[in-house]
């Protein structure tokens, strides 16, 4: 694995920040529709659990639904995340892979730069946010254009955006 490095001064940057407030309507459906497939299949996973548990008693009974209920109310956040899964998805939907080149295991590298640095390896489910949504967009960005020394960082995610929306 590649070192990962931090890229809030790269974000904080007035050209990457407008870019990014630019794009922010079509990213957030995207980001809403793929985190809408996480947030299905962990909910999804939750009922195949709570099934095939077998209930004994009233006091079983009542801990299969306190626990449910439990994984409810962690999974309405799950909404709002995007989990890898749904990020490889993502990256196969726009052509991250056949058109930029992306490798999987750079997209991985990307995916744990970001839950690395954000969530210093806390949070028990390890999705990601829009706004790290959008760092791991600029960190692909960087990372198709690594090679390119003569571009600026606000050049290699225009280029990103343009491929992106051309697939």
């Amino acid at each position: 694995q590649r070192q990962s490095v931090s890229i809030e001064g790269l974000l904080a940057q007035p050209n990457i920040a407008q870019m990014l407030a630019y794009y922010e309507e079509p990213l957030l459906i995207l980001f809403k529709y793929f985190a809408a497939t996480s947030d299905y299949r962990e909910k999804r996973k939750s009922i195949v659990k709570s099934t095939t548990r077998g209930v004994k008693a009233f006091g079983d009974e009542v801990q299969v639904i306190e626990h449910c209920k439990m994984r409810s109310k962690i999974q309405d956040g799950l909404a709002k995340s995007l989990g890898y899964p749904e990020f490889l998805k993502f990256a196969n939907d726009f052509g991250f892979v056949t058109t930029l080149n992306l490798s999987t295991q750079d997209l991985g590298e990307v995916y744990l730069g970001v839950i690395s640095f954000n969530n210093a390896y806390t949070a028990c489910l390890k999705q990601v946010d829009f706004g790290k949504f959008n760092e791991l967009l600029v960190r692909c960005a960087l990372v198709v254009h690594r090679e390119k020394k003569h571009l600026t960082p606000e050049e290699k995610l225009k280029a990103f955006f343009l491929s992106m929306w051309r697939f």
